[in-house]
């Protein structure tokens, strides 16, 4: 029993120190290809306007963290794995094979447990299991790490230019529902006691707010926006000014 409890204590902490070494390999791994993935992303914001650049590049070094954990996972050892290591510092098979019989309790499965377990003690100050990490991929990890940090503070009007556009397209979307409100006020009004001309005065208003909603689809930058808004409060205020006065020419005909 001594002997078993023995064998399986040092594959079990052999184990883990393996695994510990996988892991960390496939971490360092899928990192260095998120990094430099979220780099190249970086570094293309710099050249094209790509508003969501830092999102986007720290997506990929999380997709490239996870996919180091699965592939780590995958990847683990078992404890048969753990006792072939052992076997290879001079063992020839001692520990590998007292662990595929290590339930079984026959006479020469004892003789070769207490064998094992007897060598295994004589050569474990020799024996040293290692992560095998690697230096080179810990210094490819930081090197990635400082490009996409480096790459990520890259002045560049283009990112400017990437937010602006941006705020642009969110303010003139703002302003597309807010056309959509005015057109469907509009197409609420009750055109039975309108005359011909008013009723065309009132298509007339429709068919410019649309045009306006269409301008605002279109705008690049701050200029044109600036310019469409302008406008639009413009038609704002002439429309209400028309309907006013359609309202008060309704009203003196009722009168009549």
């Amino acid at each position: 029993m001594e002997e078993k409890k023995y064998l399986l204590d040092f594959i079990n902490k052999s184990l883990k120190k393996i695994n510990t070494g996988v892991m960390i390999r496939n971490i360092l791994n899928g990192l260095i290809a998120g990094l430099l993935a979220a780099s190249l992303i970086e570094g293309a914001s710099a050249i094209w306007p790509i508003y969501y650049a830092h999102l986007f590049a720290g997506m990929m070094a999380g997709v490239g963290l996870i996919c180091g954990i699965v592939i780590g996972v995958l990847k683990k050892k078992k404890k048969s794995d753990a006792a072939l290591l052992i076997d290879g510092f001079g063992l020839k098979e001692r520990v590998v094979t007292a662990y595929d019989h290590l339930e079984e309790e026959d006479i020469i499965s004892n003789m070769q447990r207490a064998d094992a377990a007897a060598r295994l003690k004589e050569m474990e100050p020799s024996i040293k299991i290692k992560m095998n990490i690697g230096v080179r991929r810990i210094l490819l990890f930081v090197c990635m790490l400082l490009l996409a940090i480096a790459t990520s503070l890259l002045p560049a009007p283009v990112k400017n230019v990437a937010a602006e556009k941006h705020e642009v397209k969110k303010e003139a979307a703002e302003k597309e529902k807010e056309i959509e409100k005015a057109v469907e006020a509009l197409e609420k009004i009750d055109r039975t006691e309108l005359t011909e001309n008013e009723r065309q005065e009132l298509s007339d208003m429709l068919e410019s707010l649309q045009s306006s909603s269409n301008e605002m689809k279109n705008v690049s930058n701050a200029q044109d926006l600036q310019s469409a808004s302008q406008r639009l409060d413009y038609k704002y205020a002439d429309i209400a000014n028309g309907l006013n006065a359609m309202q008060n020419e309704v009203e003196s005909r009722k009168e009549q």
